[in-house]
């Protein structure tokens, strides 16, 4: 198990949300999610407010030593840990830079990255004359073999519509057709591997004659609050 998964594995074992867990070790989100997909390795000072906040041992955190963590001490780290730790991160960030530089592709993202996956934006369209809806969707970060698929249904009903989104490197799209007076509930429904998120993501509502107008009427909810 490497330092990312075990921070990952320590968060959800305290029930800590990648924001829960960025404001007590005083880091923004993304860093929590970069510490957690390997793309960055927390510093000596961030190990240390690390394991003060998930209760973990320093030297199971950082090398994975002991095989189970335990209550975090308050005694400073040991010079040669802490020269150690120093020498991990130096040699992890020479091995990423030089995987970017030589333009590697890194492997599938494991189980468990569809959890820091969020919406970064969403746009909704509509086409007079058709009557159709188009949804484009940019997600937090594209790992490399996820897609997606767009649930819809009215709202009071279950999602009984799903679209396969086509994806142009960026964004995911998909296109739906409205009919008569509609309030359409959406969501969207994230796959990598065997690991599968979906998050509702937007609510529409109108008439088909009026679809032109639709991104004028369309309602962003609260990403994870919306109520089904």
């Amino acid at each position: 198990m490497e330092l990312k998964d075990r921070v990952f594995k320590a968060r959800k074992t305290k029930g800590l949300s990648q924001e829960d867990l960025a404001e007590a070790v005083g880091v923004s989100r993304q860093a929590v999610s970069k510490w957690e997909t390997g793309e960055a390795m927390p510093d000596m000072e961030k190990l240390i407010a690390l394991c003060r906040v998930l209760e973990l041992d320093i030297e199971y955190l950082a090398l994975g030593k002991r095989p189970a963590p335990t209550a975090v001490t308050t005694k400073k780290p040991r010079k040669w840990l802490a020269a150690l730790v120093a020498a991990v991160c130096l040699t992890a960030g020479i091995f990423i830079g030089a995987g970017i530089a030589a333009g590697h592709k890194e492997l599938p993202d494991p189980p468990g990255i569809l959890e820091s996956v969020e919406i970064a934006d969403i746009t909704v369209t509509g086409d007079e004359g058709t009557g159709t809806i188009t949804v484009s969707i940019l997600p937090s970060q594209v790992p490399e073999g996820m897609y997606a698929d767009v649930l819809w249904g009215q709202i009071d009903g279950a999602y009984t519509s799903v679209d396969a989104c086509s994806f142009d490197g960026e964004r995911y799209q998909a296109t739906f057709r409205a009919h008569g007076v509609y309030y359409y509930r959406v969501r969207v429904r994230f796959t990598l591997g065997g690991e599968q998120r979906e998050i509702p993501i937007v609510d529409i509502y109108g008439n088909e004659s009026d679809v032109e107008d639709v991104e004028y009427k369309y309602l962003v909810k609260n990403l994870m609050n919306i109520e089904d």
